[in-house]
């Protein structure tokens, strides 16, 4: 069970909420610099996720694990099993239509490191931190905890804008968790999307094809020796390259040129 699992006020109402929060605390959607942020982004263990796939895996037929993603959810299976293909899908997804829902956003004040933590968008935030430069500006909705002075857009005071907002605008149904934590109640929304696991059985099968077919290696280092036809991608030498390259891999033929050359990254069969 989650910290914040643990301190989700149950029967809480929009209603207490602005009772209980200061008036200074605001909610709504807010404009941030990705250099503004705290991303959660363990390159080095993401890596260790996509390398453990490889070699625990691929040796598997294409249906023994696609059709253990059919109706589950994602928490029932093996961590290093789901973050790859949760990564692969969400890549695709941001190199294409991009994400339809902000992320949640909440200053975590009075800590030596006091900063902005991004929840939810667990899995988002892996991306837009690997494939976005500091400057660039994203949307969260946001949550101003202690009264955190900042510019926002559009504020939701009342449920009944949230919910027209949610309802013409988004088009989707939500929850919200309402969370304990600093001295306040700070709301976390979930948006429907759908279970993980349904948009896993792609990249899924993509990847097992890719690795049975191809003997990987990157920058001439083999990675997935599984398949014969030799394929080397290249990086500009940096971890992150390397991850960002593993994120791209199950759809590696779909991109755009453009969008490998930017992050100098070449997949070369």
């Amino acid at each position: 069970m989650s910290q914040n699992s643990l301190r989700t006020l149950p029967n809480f109402t929009w209603e207490d909420w602005l009772k209980f929060k200061d008036p200074s605390e605001k909610w709504g959607l807010a404009d941030f610099a990705v250099k503004d942020v705290s991303f959660d982004c363990d390159v080095e263990g993401l890596i260790t996720s996509f390398e453990h796939w490889f070699i625990n895996y691929a040796c598997k037929s294409k249906s023994f694990y696609s059709n253990k993603l059919i109706g589950c959810d994602t928490h029932n299976l093996p961590e290093h099993f789901e973050i790859p293909l949760k990564l692969a899908w969400l890549t695709r997804v941001y190199f294409t239509v991009g994400y339809k829902y902000p992320m949640g956003l909440f200053w975590f004040p009075r800590e030596l490191n006091e900063r902005w933590i991004i929840h939810p968008g667990g899995g988002r935030q892996k991306v837009v931190k690997m494939f976005s430069s500091d400057d660039d500006k994203v949307e969260f909705l946001t949550f101003n905890t202690d009264g955190k002075r900042i510019p926002f857009k559009e504020l939701f005071v009342k449920k009944d804008k949230f919910d027209k907002w949610t309802k013409d605008i988004l088009q989707a149904d939500y929850m919200i968790n309402w969370v304990a934590e600093k001295g306040t109640v700070i709301p976390h929304c979930l948006f429907e999307s759908g279970k993980n696991n349904e948009h896993c059985k792609e990249p899924c099968e993509r990847l097992l094809e890719i690795l049975h077919k191809y003997h990987i290696s990157v920058n001439g280092e083999t990675v997935s020796p599984l398949g014969n036809a030799p394929m080397n991608i290249t990086t500009d030498g940096s971890i992150e390259s390397k991850l960002r390259a593993y994120m791209l891999l199950p759809f590696f033929e779909l991109y755009d040129e453009s969008i490998l050359a930017k992050y100098q990254i070449q997949f070369i069969t």
